[in-house]
């Protein structure tokens, strides 16, 4: 998780998710459909996507045929 930091793919720590901090309705604390949990997100979908294809693709380069989700 360091090195995803370290290339700015993801964040660790969200702030402000608690329901005091907002005037009006909070965000969910998890949306999996844009990668966000309550700890860690992606900095955007299309890292996600990306990081999923290059494990795709490298699970696939070495005979590893699984579906990776």
């Amino acid at each position: 998780m360091d090195k995803l930091v370290e290339l700015n793919l993801i964040m660790d720590t969200i702030e402000g998710r608690e329901g005091w901090y907002w005037i009006d309705e909070p965000p969910s604390p998890k949306d999996p459909e844009l990668g966000i949990g309550w700890h860690v997100a992606w900095q955007t979908p299309l890292h996600r996507e990306a990081v999923r294809r290059a494990l795709a693709a490298r699970a696939a380069s070495r005979g590893n045929v699984e579906r990776l989700n």
